[in-house]
């Protein structure tokens, strides 16, 4: 027991010191932070809570659109360089699964070339998102992909049907990439393992946000602090306006918020099947739960009316 708290306490510490390197990185390009703080969970979680009494409509963080970190920011880095050598971008859009990908297995996703870059960029501090990389993977994963085959068998068949179909695409980018890329830039692409590779689509599946609200994008951005944020649709304090640093712009508390109250996103109206799928998790009681039901009537529905009105009136 002894041993575990100190784990834990440690686990802790790296944490909180991540988050605020985290923050200094995102003051020196610009980014206004106010309010909020990062506390440390239990083993891989975290929380972001505000440091003091914030009224409704205040805006705690707003970011330059050169700290988000999406699929298209990764292209004019080594890694992305590196990837655009040897392998041939999808024309038209991004979307993991799409029948561009499938058909052509020497082309990538640059969806993919953001899960190499999360995998293996540097975190040094002068590295390209290097403090937000060191804070990433400090994060915890939970999505189904990295789950062992026992938990998989207790999802429902059809979702399971989902998970293996989506699977044999992320898994067949992962082997156009790799071990070629480690053969040919070794010192870029070491250890670059399928598990890692999971593990990098997982942070993303779980943390991007849209660039801006109602966005038709397909691709998302992951966002430096509001990866923090837990989901809850009910009890969601926050709200986002966009990656910007105009006024308009920014995460800001729908309501007041007391000081260490913490502060919660919804990540839309999901049922179970979509939040097991993208983050890991279900809601009990979820409110947005939707079950098909089908109702089949007789072919002649206008006489079976009739006689009920009939045998009613009568």
């Amino acid at each position: 027991a002894a041993a575990d708290e100190a784990t834990g306490e440690a686990e802790a510490a790296a944490q909180l010191a991540a988050a605020d390197r985290l923050m200094s990185w995102l003051r020196g390009h610009g980014a206004f932070i106010d309010g909020v703080r990062v506390e440390a969970g239990g083993g891989a979680g975290r929380r972001l809570v505000a440091a003091r009494d914030l009224p409704a409509g205040f805006c705690f963080l707003r970011l330059p659109a050169s700290c988000g970190l999406s699929p298209s920011s990764c292209l004019g880095t080594d890694v992305g360089k590196a990837v655009q050598k040897r392998h041939q971008l999808v024309e038209g859009g991004s979307a993991e699964g799409d029948e561009a990908a499938e058909d052509e297995c020497e082309k990538v996703t640059h969806r993919s070339v953001l899960y190499a870059f999360l995998m293996a960029a540097s975190q040094d501090d002068s590295a390209p998102f290097g403090p937000f990389l060191a804070h990433l993977r400090l994060s915890g994963v939970g999505t189904p992909f990295s789950w062992s085959t026992q938990d998989r068998a207790r999802l429902p068949r059809p979702l399971n049907d989902d998970l293996e179909s989506y699977e044999s695409h992320i898994l067949g980018q992962y082997q156009t990439l790799f071990p070629s890329l480690s053969e040919a830039f070794p010192e870029l692409f070491p250890n670059c393992t399928e598990e890692a590779w999971r593990r990098a689509h997982g942070l993303y599946s779980s943390y991007d946000f849209a660039a801006s609200p109602g966005s038709s994008e397909d691709d998302g951005v992951l966002l430096p602090l509001l990866d923090c944020m837990n989901h809850d649709s009910e009890a969601a304090n926050v709200e986002w306006g966009g990656l910007s640093l105009e006024e308009s712009c920014g995460a800001r508390v729908t309501r007041p918020v007391r000081e260490g109250e913490e502060l919660l996103y919804s990540y839309g109206c999901k049922g179970n099947a979509e939040l097991v799928l993208g983050y890991g998790f279900a809601v009990w009681d979820n409110p947005h739960e939707a079950v098909t039901v089908r109702f089949e009537f007789p072919g002649d529905l206008d006489s079976t009316a009739d006689a009920w009105l009939a045998a009613a009136q009568s």
